[in-house]
């Protein structure tokens, strides 16, 4: 129905300014993981960062979206 494609539209449009008022790091991070879909020991080989840091700043970053939302 048209009314959920534009709720859905909202949702998504909610969903994307909260990505972008995250951290640099986290939302870098978060891409990575979710979008992207590489694992923590990949993204700790393509940034640099250990595997630890990356879970602590993934799992932040889905708790300030969690706030947010």
């Amino acid at each position: 129905p048209p009314d959920t494609a534009l709720e859905n539209r909202e949702r998504l449009r909610e969903v994307r300014k909260a990505i972008e008022g995250l951290p640099p790091t986290q939302k870098h991070l978060l891409q990575l993981r979710v979008f992207e879909g590489l694992s923590y020991e990949e993204i700790a080989q393509k940034t640099g960062l250990s595997p630890l840091n990356i879970r602590v700043q993934v799992s932040l970053a889905r708790k300030k979206l969690k706030q947010s939302l």
